[in-house]
């Protein structure tokens, strides 16, 4: 609970010095600081508001009660279509958090986009009586040792991007709705 508590707070402090960080680089980029400078600048402040953003919603996540809506992964991943993302829905429907389904869905498909190769295919179902969605890639994946670490906190693998903390994000969101989270390579359940 206590770790939660820091979370949350952690991450709502480190709002309001990224927004003036942000504007401190556009003052310098309005007096002439190398855009080398600024751009890497930049990329620092959205990095850091990327885990302000993630830690705050890991910090809900895990706080969160079960939500009791009915929600079709299918029409999540309907949504979730486009030219470089190919989706095989069939009907599966949870009691669940739209918003935070979306947002699991969101990060898989990003990891995928960011760590993975080739097409990125989303597949929903119901498999011994569970509703599954499946965010699959066609990169070598992970190996079998780092496939329970990957949905641990800070855990950035071969690749050192990210946060660190979407993997965790897309676990807390399912032991919530009841379910699990795993990998299986470049699938991600």
């Amino acid at each position: 609970e206590r770790e939660r508590w820091f979370f949350a707070g952690a991450s709502y402090g480190l709002r309001t010095p990224l927004a003036s960080l942000a504007g401190n680089i556009d003052f310098l980029a309005s007096r002439g600081a190398s855009d080398e400078l600024v751009a890497e600048l930049q990329q620092d402040t959205r990095r850091l508001a990327r885990l302000a953003d993630d830690l705050l919603a890991l910090s809900r996540e895990e706080a969160a009660t079960r939500p009791n809506e009915i929600v079709g992964l299918d029409k999540l991943a309907r949504a979730a279509e486009a030219a470089d993302v190919e989706v095989a829905a069939a009907q599966a429907r949870v009691r669940g958090d739209r918003d935070a389904l979306e947002r699991a869905l969101s990060n898989l498909i990003e990891n995928a986009r960011r760590h993975g190769r080739g097409r990125i295919a989303v597949e929903t179902g119901v498999r011994d009586e569970h509703a599954f969605l499946t965010v699959a890639d066609e990169g070598p994946g992970l190996r079998a040792e780092e496939e329970k670490l990957a949905f641990g906190r800070f855990w950035r693998g071969r690749s050192g991007a990210g946060s660190g903390l979407g993997l965790a994000i897309v676990k807390a969101t399912a032991e919530r709705h009841g379910g699990r989270a795993y990998a299986e390579g470049a699938r991600f359940t």
